[in-house]
């Protein structure tokens, strides 16, 4: 017998969160990719592959089954059991989605917010996913998302006063560069044309260009949406409806976050998302928050609208 011959794991033993997954078994059971997409490094094949050969009708859906219907996780046609299906379901649903970086084949772990219902989903080693489901009492929400967005990786403390502005920046006006810069006199004028307090912006001032990389975060936002046509199967980046989307730079000791943020509004198609290279200028706008709750899960659970003004102070 081998010495590396690969040891046989009783599957009805583990528990739901125990139990591994490849990215082609959850693409079958979810009928096509996550809400946080975190799973599409793992179908090892690139979309258009996946369209034209189908292997989740067949070859897919038959290791899927030869693997789990033993133990009872799904049964002879690939359904998941009553505990299995509860759990993937806000993971395929159009909710808040939130994973840890903007590209989507490099999210390792993400959050998907559907209701009244909550998944996680976090990618290991050998490209194997685990499933966290959220408890049903929302007040354990926080204690759950802190288990896959760690507070060692992501900490985030309470800010001084709570305070929310979105900026529409014209040409040639960038006020990231100058929180990076710590330019107090650029960040002053920027915040006295647009009509709110400096102090806030001034926070950020040299705190900004700190945050390392575990300080970004992405949030999908597609409450209200529905999937695209261009793939038989569930895809977000073609959800159409009011969409917005939040690349969240985190700088904990503040409790502040500086968002890059795109959102639709008149003038711009429902279904942008589609083509967002062409619509990418015309959506985007930017945020700034502070939050005194000190929750990082409460902090990234929403993405603001596009604001109707230039600018829009709490």
């Amino acid at each position: 017998m081998s010495l590396f011959k690969k040891r046989s794991v009783d599957l009805g033993a583990l528990t739901l969160e125990e139990l591994p997954f490849s990215g082609r078994d959850l693409f079958v059971l979810l009928g096509g990719l996550d809400t946080t997409l975190v799973i599409k490094a793992g179908l090892g094949m690139v979309l258009e592959e996946v369209l034209e050969l189908k292997p989740y009708e067949d070859l897919w859906k038959r290791d899927l089954v030869n693997r789990l219907q033993p133990s009872g996780w799904v049964d002879a046609e690939g359904n998941p059991n009553p505990e299995l299906a509860a759990a993937l379901a806000p993971l395929g649903s159009l909710g808040v989605a939130i994973s840890n970086a903007r590209k989507g084949d490099s999210r390792t772990r993400g959050v998907v917010l559907a209701g009244d219902s909550a998944c996680g989903i976090v990618r290991s080693v050998g490209k194997i996913f685990h499933l966290t489901p959220f408890p049903r009492e929302k007040k354990g929400w926080d204690g759950t998302f802190r288990r896959i967005f760690d507070k060692e990786r992501y900490p985030f403390y309470p800010a001084a006063r709570d305070w929310h502005a979105t900026f529409v920046e014209p040409k040639g006006e960038d006020i990231a560069s100058a929180f990076l810069r710590n330019d107090k006199g650029y960040i002053r004028a920027y915040a006295e044309r647009r009509g709110v307090e400096a102090e806030p912006l001034l926070e950020f001032g040299g705190k900004f260009g700190l945050f390392s990389k575990f300080g970004e975060l992405y949030v999908d936002q597609t409450v209200g949406c529905e999937y695209g046509p261009e793939y038989p199967w569930k895809y977000v980046p073609c959800a159409s409806g009011p969409r917005r989307l939040r690349w969240a730079f985190v700088v904990p000791s503040i409790g502040g976050i500086f968002s890059d943020c795109s959102a639709g509004h008149a003038g711009v198609p429902d279904r942008w998302g589609a083509d967002y290279v062409k619509w990418a200028k015309e959506v985007a706008f930017l945020s700034v928050d502070f939050y005194t709750s000190g929750s990082l899960l409460d902090a990234l659970s929403s993405v603001p609208p596009y604001p109707e003004t230039e600018s829009e102070p709490a």
